[in-house]
């Protein structure tokens, strides 16, 4: 994150700690529920809700920049769907925001133009091809694999991997790929509540293993 956004970072939490008055440093913004994939866990696809224009988006940049963020998440669905995906990264960062989107690649060659002002990318990688595809969907882990190596040396990339039982052998393939094209790396546990998932209960590791990955993560880590 950049110098300026880190400093207010951290002028914001400290005063928060101090004069207990809250201020949303980091705030995701889902900008769309539609999406290109049908993740076994994801639900977001199916939610029935008003898209926000994007006049609505603009404002609602224009609000939290005025509370004090400083940096904003695009999210979904796949924000890449939306036509005017590109203008809602260009006004954010004209407001000296640090802005970074989550994407399961699909579009990236087709939009990587409207997009490659953002501060960092975030792609879906849940690990070797049987792996991802489990999670993901059949052929998903083409797509992505096309799009890291099409952003390589263009955009600042992460990756995001949602742990289930079925990729937890994966983490190794993640972080050589990391080391390979020069990402950096982020895991999460399955925790996708009622509303935003589906039926959790097939794709959930046990709490013993989770806790095995988890600790073999930290001392990598280290």
């Amino acid at each position: 994150m950049k110098a300026k956004n880190l400093i207010k970072m951290g002028c914001g939490a400290l005063h928060a700690n101090l004069f207990d008055r809250s201020t949303p440093l980091n705030v995701m913004i889902s900008v769309t529920n539609r999406c290109t994939s049908h993740c076994r866990y994801c639900n977001i696809p199916r939610r029935d809700q008003r898209e926000l224009t994007t006049k609505e988006i603009f404002q609602l940049i224009d609000e939290l920049t005025a509370a004090g963020t400083q940096r904003i998440g695009l999210w979904g669905g796949e924000p890449l769907i939306r036509d005017d995906i590109g203008k809602i990264i260009d006004y954010a960062k004209a407001k000296g925001l640090y802005v970074t989107l989550d994407s399961n690649g699909y579009l990236m060659k087709e939009k990587f133009s409207q997009i490659k002002n953002l501060d960092h990318l975030i792609l879906a990688l849940d690990g070797p091809e049987h792996m991802h595809n489990l999670n993901r969907g059949n052929d998903s882990f083409r797509k992505v694999i096309e799009a890291i190596t099409f952003v390589h040396g263009k955009l600042t990339t992460w990756t995001i991997t949602v742990l289930t039982k079925y990729n937890l052998g994966g983490v190794d393939f993640v972080l050589e790929m990391a080391q390979r094209y020069g990402l950096q790396t982020t895991f999460q546990v399955l925790h996708h509540n009622d509303i935003l998932g589906n039926d959790l209960s097939s794709l959930l590791p046990s709490d013993k293993v989770c806790r095995i990955i988890l600790q073999e993560l930290i001392d990598k880590k280290k």
